[in-house]
């Protein structure tokens, strides 16, 4: 097999603030965009990483349908790397972890492409900015409104009772060849669903960032995401188990806030986000509003420079 070595590294991290109040959930309409295949894959591989977004339960580990371990002790929040797997269908095993294996920890499997990071992590895990530039984040393509959703078509089954080594969700994914994708966990224990979603690897302009809205919390009303003090909204309607399309922005730190659609009340606040030139994030909005955990944000990096990260935020 052709081995690709990937330059670029980065760090999912999170902010959190408690959704005050329960708000009736507010649906969308998904448009059917899908981004082209990215050059920095093989046509003859797909590339799949796991989210882990079901509130109030504990690590898991992703298997195949037959049970190899894709990725392990996965824990809330986490975001794993992206390994290389065959085009086709995906099946998998979202899979509860044992206390002692939680406790002991348990290594993700290698990927099948080498991914050689050229840049140093600072102490603090945050990623170091390429460009410190600052100012306004105002769109340059894409809109703003509800995207896509789930890309990739997926089917699944509800798991076992939740317990240690028992699947809380299994089901399949049809991945393409050339493409890029994040299995995201999402919902509670009991209630377990997975998106299949396709990530646009594909490097912004120079001086831009390019970025995306997911909403993985169960019980918070759609929402809009806006640029503190700008008039309109970076992303609308936005509800539960749902993607915006992907905005290219300018590079820089901003703050930003999060509302119930059409409204002007601040559930959560985002601030001092710095978003790296020639850098592709998703934002997740996960947790439970006004419950534990709390509503908060994940922020999630693709790739740098069109290249995949090769980071494991939860190792």
């Amino acid at each position: 097999m052709k081995r690709w070595s990937l330059f670029a590294i980065a760090v999912a991290f999170a902010v959190a603030l408690v959704f005050p109040a329960a708000l009736t959930v507010v649906g969308q309409t998904p448009s059917p965009s899908a981004p082209a295949a990215t050059p920095a894959i093989p046509s003859d591989q797909a590339f799949v990483r796991a989210v882990h977004a079901v509130a109030g339960a504990g690590a898991v580990n992703v298997t195949t349908g037959p049970g190899s371990p894709v990725f392990c002790n996965l824990a809330f929040r986490g975001v794993t790397r992206y390994v290389a797997v065959s085009p086709g269908t995906f099946s998998f095993n979202v899979v509860l972890v044992s206390a002692a294996a939680t406790a002991t920890g348990t290594p993700e499997m290698t990927p099948t492409t080498e991914m050689t990071p050229t840049a140093e992590m600072t102490p603090s895990g945050a990623m170091t900015p390429t460009t410190q530039a600052t100012g306004v984040m105002t769109p340059t393509t894409g809109a703003g409104g509800p995207g896509p959703g789930p890309q990739a078509q997926v089917t699944q089954t509800p798991g076992a009772t939740p317990g240690a080594g028992a699947a809380i969700v299994s089901g399949s994914a049809n991945l393409a060849g050339g493409q890029a994708y994040s299995l995201v966990a999402v919902g509670q224990e009991g209630n377990v669903d997975t998106l299949a979603l396709t990530d646009d690897l594909t490097a912004p302009p120079a001086g831009k960032a390019k970025v995306r809205f997911v909403h993985a919390s169960p019980n918070a009303p759609a929402v809009d995401v806006s640029v503190t003090g700008a008039a309109e909204p970076l992303f609308t309607n936005v509800a539960f188990k749902n993607a915006s399309s992907y905005q290219t922005v300018d590079a820089g730190t901003v703050n930003l806030q999060v509302s119930p659609t059409g409204t002007s009340n601040v559930v959560l606040t985002l601030p001092s986000i710095t978003l790296n030139d020639g850098t592709v994030y998703t934002i997740y909005a996960v947790g439970l509003a006004g419950g534990q955990p709390p509503l908060q944000a994940l922020i999630a990096v693709e790739s740098v420079g069109g290249m995949p990260v090769p980071s494991n935020p939860t190792g």
